[in-house]
């Protein structure tokens, strides 16, 4: 069977992005894949095409006010779980326990999810969740931060739950607190796969964006051509990546 598709690239503001979801709603496709920032007017837009009959699938976070289909993420809860545990084993001979969270979007199930889950294991385990920094996926964000951090100049390890990490490492990297302070990040991209082969970056947690992408479009298309109910949250196991497995992570060149 002969498969349309057609792809809308990622917007970089506000505005992009509704003019593109706008211009897949004056469209009759069967179905669509999203992975966007939700926001109230988008939702209502999004809605409006599930109500058509259009098959939404979402990847990477879960949207609790869109009529979806399915969802595909990653099992938040165990990743925050393993960055915290990295952190407890790289800070295992330190008598100071001070960690804090650089996280994304405050809005998005995804970041609450991985912080949440990240924090309750720290305090189960009595370290000191000192800050939850906010970088909204901006640099210069990321940036200011990590310096206001640098500043009070009593943190020992963070973990980082976007792909805004490179800011926040090379600040570390140039007030000398290189390997002092201990960093778990998330994802694989080849600036960090640097950091993780030189010892700057513990480990990083690989959520396998492009499996979830995969998984998507397969299940889509079992629901659409061949008519199979697929359950509303599919779930990928999250990994850790170190410099000991790097070699086999190397083939991710993109976020």
């Amino acid at each position: 069977m002969e498969i349309d598709v057609e792809v809308f690239r990622h917007a970089t503001n506000n505005s992009e992005k509704l003019n593109s979801i706008k211009k897949f709603r004056e469209k009759e496709y069967d179905g669509m894949i999203i992975n966007i920032l939700p926001d109230d007017e988008t939702n209502i837009i999004l809605n409006e095409i599930a109500e058509r009959g259009t098959k939404i699938a979402v990847i990477i976070d879960v949207y609790n006010n869109i009529d979806s289909l399915f969802t595909v993420t990653n099992n938040f809860n165990a990743s925050g779980k393993m960055a915290f545990e990295m952190l407890w084993l790289g800070l295992s001979g330190s008598k100071r326990k001070n960690i804090s969270v650089f996280t994304g979007h405050k809005g998005t199930n995804e970041n609450k999810m991985l912080c949440e889950s990240f924090i309750t294991e720290a305090e189960r385990k009595n370290f000191n969740v000192k800050s939850v920094y906010y970088t909204e996926d901006m640099p210069e964000l990321a940036e200011k931060y990590a310096v206001e951090m640098l500043a009070e100049n009593d943190t020992d390890g963070i973990y980082i739950t976007s792909a805004n990490s490179i800011p926040v490492i090379e600040k570390i990297i140039s007030s000398g607190k290189s390997g002092k302070i201990k960093i778990v990040a998330s994802d694989v991209f080849p600036k960090l796969n640097e950091y993780i082969r030189n010892g700057t970056v513990l480990a990083t947690i690989f959520q396998n964006p492009q499996r979830q992408a995969k998984i998507a479009v397969m299940n889509l298309y079992s629901n659409l051509v061949e008519k199979q109910k697929i359950p509303e949250i599919l779930t990928i196991t999250p990994q850790i990546v170190m410099n000991s497995n790097m070699d086999i992570y190397e083939m991710y060149k993109e976020i």
